[in-house]
């Protein structure tokens, strides 16, 4: 819930950012992303240690920590957008290929 209500903050202060209501320069944006990511980090870790990956939750909170953290190196190295961008397609692709515990593959349904 936490990590959800981070990274909705987060695309609000972006937005507003964007509209020139709240201006903040390129390092500004990228501390944010980490500061974010830290405590989805740490979020993502107590649910691993807790349920694991069997409520799923662990791995949304993983997800959600590594696209912030992705988001903060790209700023803070003012990297551009049209050249890294797919890189945000490709983790989660890499996240939902990764096998799930607590789920069945086909392979055990034989």
């Amino acid at each position: 819930m936490i990590s959800g209500v981070l990274l909705v903050l987060f695309g609000c202060l972006w937005l507003l950012n964007n509209a020139a209501i709240v201006l903040v320069n390129q390092q500004g944006w990228a501390l944010l992303a980490f500061l974010a990511a830290a405590v989805v980090g740490v979020l993502a870790a107590r649910q691993w240690l807790g349920d694991g990956a069997q409520s799923g939750r662990a791995a949304a909170e993983t997800g959600a920590a590594t696209l912030l953290l992705l988001i903060g190196i790209v700023l803070w190295f003012d990297l551009k957008w049209t050249q890294w961008w797919p890189i945000f397609v490709i983790v989660p692709g890499i996240a939902l290929l990764l096998p799930r515990h607590g789920t069945r593959t086909m392979a055990s349904d034989n």
